[in-house]
């Protein structure tokens, strides 16, 4: 059944490649982790010899699809929290210094450095968020303490 997957995916990509490059890549990042995490699943289910027909694996798909975009929501909003609050704390200290001069290179050092502390903070948000939500909960063998 992956394969059915990754073919109709690859024959999807390629249509949406001839209507609109953005747009193929956009639902690649969307769908492909929605794949991978169905299949996943799908595994785990069958290993513990557990029904996973047609209609659960849909269900399953656009539940993963879910996952992916509040992932990617989270990662956003920590991205631009932590750029804002990095070039707010640039844009005060560039006036705390007076120096024209060196306002400007204070502005900048406060943009470069709020976006590399952005993204740092946006990978360990996407960390957490696969962590915490990557696998649903009744599938999760927890070991007795």
């Amino acid at each position: 059944m992956m394969l059915f997957q990754i073919t109709t995916a690859s024959a999807l990509f390629f249509a949406c490649l001839r209507y609109s490059p953005l747009a193929a890549i956009v639902l690649t990042i969307l769908f492909a982790p929605a794949v991978i995490r169905t299949g996943q699943i799908s595994d785990i289910h069958r290993q513990n010899i557990m029904e996973f027909g047609l209609a659960k694996r849909i269900r399953c798909f656009f539940g993963s699809i879910a996952v992916v975009i509040l992932t990617v929501a989270f990662a956003v909003l920590v991205f631009v929290l932590v750029s804002l609050t990095f070039g707010l704390l640039g844009m005060v200290f560039s006036t705390a210094v007076g120096s024209a001069d060196l306002s400007i290179d204070a502005a900048i050092v406060g943009t470069a450095g709020g976006m590399i502390w952005g993204f740092a903070g946006a990978m360990l948000a996407t960390g957490f968020a696969v962590i915490r939500m990557w696998l649903p909960k009744e599938l999760v063998k927890t070991e007795p303490a």
